[in-house]
């Protein structure tokens, strides 16, 4: 079998899929307005929102109540009959995002005997940032015993010669449109064609020979090759590995991705930057100094109480910037009390730094060429290192599998 694979994809047969399709659980975690207003826009409609729990409610929620809500919506849709099952295909998936641009991907089901999460894996799919496996035990009493799976996990693979997703895309036209509507919530527009017979075993070939190209390119640098890697819900990947793990048989072996060419223009890495506040600024920029400084360093931009200043990190051969200022801050915290706040916008570290008792480090982009070969040698990168997109071009759920 396939480390990606076609796969028994379901899809609503309903009126109203803007209704269905709703945003990835882990987003607008701050701001349970958003989900309280898709909660009115879906009321009594067939929608993902029932099978699902956003994590803006985590803390205000009886968990245990809502766990068995959810998997019982589950079989009540299953048994309603509402899904068209389309068996051992993929399919071809086109995102409209904000900025107008398209990103190309393909569903299917990846083998979990091939992922690894944890940082120094050898495993031709790995993590892109460090798991917090603190997430992953509520996660697994929700996909603990449950009916089906909606994936909102994006999988990159190192395709730059652009030979797997874009033969899809060329040849969309020869295929069978199954889904085209709005998302809702401002989520762009998105469509979906069934990949089936000639069309997936061409694919699967071409599969073949990007595998062959990698597992070339890796034996250079003398490291274990990197086919694919998870640059969106790795949260929730690790959460099927683990229930895998506890329950080993061919469903949930499985878990449905959506895979994208980490080479397609509508990809953009963005950093996110760091925000430390409840701190005596002063202390901070001595221990900072003290420990991690250097005049041979790499030059990071620092806002001290709203004061910019340049400094020069020390890095190791076998670290990235980040690594190093990561186990500083969370060393320093840990030692002298703060907050550490996690920050997309530089304007928006600038003004939030004005205060007194703060500190805000800009952080330079890292270069999406470059992704796959850090984590070969180097491992899985710090959490928030960067985000792809913004919040509202996240993953939608959508297609759905059945995996007990």
């Amino acid at each position: 079998m396939s480390i990606f694979s076609s796969a028994d994809i379901l899809i609503p047969n309903i009126d109203n899929m803007k209704k269905w399709s709703v945003i990835a659980c882990d987003q607008f975690t701050s701001q349970p307005k958003y989900w309280n207003d898709i909660t009115e826009y879906v009321a009594e409609g067939f929608s993902t929102l029932n099978m699902i729990f956003p994590e803006a409610y985590l803390k205000s929620c009886c968990k245990e109540n809502k766990i068995q809500t959810i998997k019982r919506n589950m079989r009540d849709y299953y048994n309603k009959g509402i899904f068209e099952e389309y068996t051992d295909s993929m399919i071809y998936v086109e995102r409209r995002l904000s900025n107008g641009l398209i990103r190309k991907g393909v569903v299917g089901k990846v083998d979990l005997e091939s992922y690894d999460y944890n940082p120094l894996s050898d495993s031709v799919i790995r993590a892109t940032e460090k798991t917090v496996v603190e997430r992953i035990p509520p996660r697994v009493e929700i996909r603990k015993d449950a009916l089906l799976e909606f994936p909102h996990i994006l999988l990159l693979c190192d395709d730059k010669e652009k030979i797997l997703i874009e033969f899809l895309s060329n040849i969309k036209d020869k295929m069978k449109l199954i889904y085209d509507f709005d998302l809702m919530q401002e989520g762009g527009h998105i469509s979906g064609w069934l990949v089936e017979g000639d069309k997936l075993r061409r694919f699967n070939e071409l599969l073949g020979k990007y595998i062959c190209k990698i597992e070339d390119q890796y034996s250079k640098y003398n490291v274990s090759p990197i086919f694919f890697a998870v640059g969106d819900g790795n949260h929730s990947l690790a959460t099927a590995k683990a229930c895998y793990e506890s329950d080993k048989n061919e469903l949930t072996r499985y878990a449905l991705v959506e895979l994208c060419n980490l080479h397609d223009e509508s990809i953009s890495f963005e950093p996110i930057h760091r925000v430390i506040t409840n701190i005596d600024s002063e202390n901070f920029l001595q221990c900072l100094k003290d420990n991690i400084v250097g005049d041979n360093g790499e030059s990071i931009k620092l806002y001290v109480d709203g004061k910019e200043q340049e400094v020069h990190i020390i890095v190791p051969k076998d670290k990235i910037l980040l690594d190093v200022l990561q186990n500083f801050l969370d060393n320093y915290i840990h030692n002298n009390g703060g907050e550490i706040d996690y920050i997309h916008g530089e304007k928006d570290l600038i003004e939030l730094t004005k205060d007194k008792n703060s500190a805000g480090i800009i952080l330079p982009s890292i270069s999406k060429d470059d992704l796959f070969e850090i984590i070969a040698k180097k491992g899985s990168l710090p959490r928030k290192t960067f985000s792809i997109g913004e919040a509202r071009d996240k993953r939608y759920y959508l297609e759905g599998r059945k995996i007990k």
